[in-house]
């Protein structure tokens, strides 16, 4: 390494390490449990194992970025500074790359591109978010992938080790994030604009990355899909809504990029109307701009449309055409732009080098001192969840996600009038959340659900019951109530209120499921206790104290309850004989079809062999119990 380009990158690693540093005093936030903190596959080496050998063992299947988190737990726990120092010297690292690259194509302003890139706000969320890892890594390799290839390129020789250590990076980059499956058509774009030969050979050398870029990204789509989630409402979109968002998409960026101001990790959704002028101009002018640029390329260059085509193709995954799960929060966010901006920028610092060279460096360093102190103030936004999720809300008042993501924080700091105000925010904000006419119930009713979740049963039932006191018949207030009653070891209460909930609502699926769940832990409770329903036909009165005594304990055993029904008729007790067979009679009905409701709401998840079970269940049970009780 020449002395040139060590000074090069220790200026680049100054300049990020001091642009970010609050980030090394920030925590974790949003997905980081899910990601790190709570994650279990992290904990041994049979979780290394699973994350490499099981796609759905994590919530995507990016197995270096699991990897290194695995190894970085080793190394400092779950002590956040080791995180966050690590993705900021990848950033630095891309920086590096990225100068090394513009180095080798002989772009003007090289420094200037990368140190715009180290200190840029857009880039600000891949790096002080812990979970964004994947930018970072698979940045940082794909830049690795594209500098390899560019000197196999150059050499002309017929050795293979730099060709050979393209393909292992470009690998390498697939596996922290397959956004970066677009990199061999960004390769061929840069060979036209610098003039290199684009023949069978270089084509022919380039398959494996496509055919590796496209393999794996199939897989993340599948997994995106059915595994994490991107489907439901959200993604039934019609191709008309999906044009006229991905063409204010492509403007979006460009702008965050070219005007670096008014951050914020959870943008106001864009709602596409085919009615609106405004928005056919975005996609029109988006669609348009590539063939403009092509027109007059002779008189503007190569560059300006190898810059839209490379900027087009690398954020084409973030348009909107393919469904990802963030979506259903906001159709864009700064770290969908982290390599996409990368061509923008370098377009721009060529148009600058048009400027006398005192002029260019004036220009330059308030360029890098306006970036950096604007990345220094937009990371301090990242210091904790209270705090990304205020300054959310100072910049997307709207933002129905940061509301309840706070209200979260301060159930868990028992600051809850403060997060039922926050509760109440979002659904002001988003309306259509409310599933009771009583919005209050609905936010004492979510209140509750977060404080059930972290352990805190107790005042969890307290809201529960709040929320029934303003609306008695609010079937997510009493199936919660219920579950909680359950996780408290109040089983006889609880199945009062998933009953309750499940007449409310036939078709609650988590009602049925929870009813079942119960009804699994009574049965296995009855057999550890070895108390098997055993009565005589010859003594049915004294029978009669022992299965009372069952059904107090498992108001669910069937065969109890049945045969009470006949000890009290057999006994002469006619009336209380009714009673029972009228209650037998509703719970086989409710029974069987919770669980056919359980194997419908399987079907098709990947869990049908479960499915399968839980529909000859409900309809031997349907059979066996409810025959001859007449309608329900």
């Amino acid at each position: 390494m020449t002395r040139k380009t060590l000074l090069s990158a220790s200026a680049l690693a100054f300049l990020t390490v001091a642009a970010y540093y609050p980030v090394f005093s920030a925590g974790y936030i949003w997905d980081d449990d899910f990601y790190l903190t709570e994650n279990l596959l992290l904990n041994s080496i049979t979780g290394l194992w699973r994350i490499w050998s099981e796609p759905a063992a994590s919530p995507q299947y990016y197995p270096l970025v699991f990897t290194s988190f695995w190894i970085e737990k080793r190394l400092w726990g779950l002590d956040p500074l080791g995180y966050h120092l690590v993705n900021a010297l990848l950033h630095a690292g891309c920086a590096f790359l990225l100068y090394r690259i513009l180095l080798r194509l002989r772009m003007r302003g090289a420094i200037l591109v990368a140190a715009v890139f180290a200190v840029h706000p857009l880039f600000v969320e891949s790096v002080a978010w812990v979970t964004e890892r994947k930018n970072v890594l698979s940045g940082f390799f794909c830049l690795a992938s594209f500098l390899s290839l560019l000197k196999w390129q150059e050499s002309g020789s017929p050795s293979n080790r730099d060709y050979v250590k393209a393909f292992v990076f470009f690998l390498l980059s697939l596996l922290s994030k397959t956004v970066t499956s677009t990199m061999p058509a960004a390769f061929l774009v840069t060979a036209w604009f610098s003039g290199k030969r684009i023949d069978r050979r270089l084509v022919t050398r380039l398959i494996p990355f496509f055919v590796a870029g496209i393999g794996l990204g199939m897989l993340t789509g599948y997994l995106e899909y059915y595994h994490v989630g991107a489907q439901g409402p959200e993604a039934q979109i019609p191709l008309v809504n999906r044009v006229l968002t991905a063409g204010w998409i492509f403007w979006f960026y460009l702008k965050k990029i070219f005007f670096p101001v008014s951050f914020c990790f959870n943008y106001p959704q864009f709602y596409p109307n085919p009615h609106e002028f405004r928005q056919w101009l975005y996609a029109a002018s988006a669609a348009a701009l590539p063939f403009i640029l092509w027109a007059f390329r002779k008189r503007l260059g190569k560059g300006p449309l190898a810059a839209v085509l490379l900027y087009g193709g690398t954020v084409f995954p973030a348009l909107g055409f393919i469904d990802v799960y963030p979506f259903r929060y906001s159709v864009t966010a700064d770290h969908f732009c982290y390599l996409p901006a990368l061509f923008p920028l370098v377009l721009a610092v060529a148009a600058l080098g048009r400027l006398p060279k005192k002029a260019f460096i004036a220009v330059s360093a308030a360029i890098i001192a306006f970036l950096g102190v604007s990345t220094f103030g937009h990371s301090s936004d990242f210091l904790n969840r209270e705090t990304l999720y205020r300054a959310t809300i100072r910049c997307n008042p709207g933002s129905w996600f940061a509301h309840r993501k706070l209200s979260a924080v301060f159930a868990e700091q028992g600051r809850y009038d403060e997060a039922l105000e926050s509760l109440r925010a979002a659904l002001s904000a988003r309306p259509e959340d409310a599933d009771d006419p009583s919005r209050e119930a609905v936010a004492l009713t979510d209140l509750g659900f977060h404080l059930a979740h972290i352990g805190r049963n107790l005042d969890a039932s307290g809201f529960f019951h709040r929320a029934l006191s303003i609306s008695p018949g609010y079937p997510r207030a009493m199936l919660n109530l219920g579950v909680n009653l359950n996780s408290m070891g109040k089983k006889n209460e609880a199945i009062e209120y998933v009953l309750a909930a499940l007449n409310a609502k036939p078709d609650n699926a988590a009602a049925a499921f929870s009813l079942i769940k119960i009804k699994k832990d009574m049965d296995e409770a009855e057999l550890a206790s070895q108390e098997i329903v055993r009565f005589s036909l010859n003594d049915l009165k004294a029978s009669i104290p022992q299965l009372l005594a069952m059904l107090g304990k498992n108001p669910l055993n069937l065969k109890a309850r049945k045969a009470l029904a006949l000890a009290l008729n057999e006994t002469g007790q006619a009336e209380k004989a009714y009673r029972e067979g009228r209650k037998y009679c509703r719970l086989a009905e409710i029974l069987s079809r919770s669980m056919l409701l359980v194997a419908a709401d399987l079907e098709g998840s990947g869990r049908d062999a479960e499915s399968e079970r839980y529909r000859m269940e409900g309809l031997l049970l349907r059979k066996d119990h409810a025959e001859g009780c007449g309608a329900p």
